[in-house]
């Protein structure tokens, strides 16, 4: 969704720039070429994204992968906030941090319990023991 975002973003600037200064042939032609590569680099990058589980145990938030593996984090920092859709930042041990959308599913008062615990910076998340889907980009299984 946020590769869309930008990409669309990217293109209508690019348009608006071409209407404004009506540009060379050229200019035209590199700023369409610069915007097609940056649209491949972020759906590569949408690709590449995390999936799984931002759960806590109590004692620590986990990422969850699919294969089943945890790894500790930091406490998530929130970005954008959409009620039913979050962007967050956490620090895996060990790794470089990652951007996660996390989404709404299953009972709503788990996703109420979880958006405490993440704008609480864990002094709620113990009453929050309900673990929350990383969204997948779309396609990927």
């Amino acid at each position: 969704m946020a590769a869309l975002t930008l990409s669309t973003g990217g293109l209508a600037l690019l348009l608006a720039w071409r209407l404004s200064q009506a540009p060379s042939a050229a200019a035209a032609l590199a700023g369409a070429l610069v915007w097609l590569a940056s649209a491949l680099l972020a759906w590569r990058w949408w690709r590449a994204g995390a999936s799984g589980v931002l759960q806590w145990d109590t004692q620590q938030w986990l990422l969850c992968g699919e294969g089943g593996d945890a790894v500790p984090c930091g406490a998530p920092e929130v970005c954008l906030d959409l009620q039913r859709l979050m962007l967050v930042r956490v620090r895996p041990q060990g790794r470089a941090a990652q951007w996660l959308w996390l989404q709404h599913r299953g009972p709503a008062q788990g996703w109420s319990a979880l958006r405490r615990a993440v704008f609480a910076g864990g002094a709620q998340a113990r009453a929050a023991a309900v673990p929350a889907p990383v969204m997948a980009p779309e396609g990927r299984t």
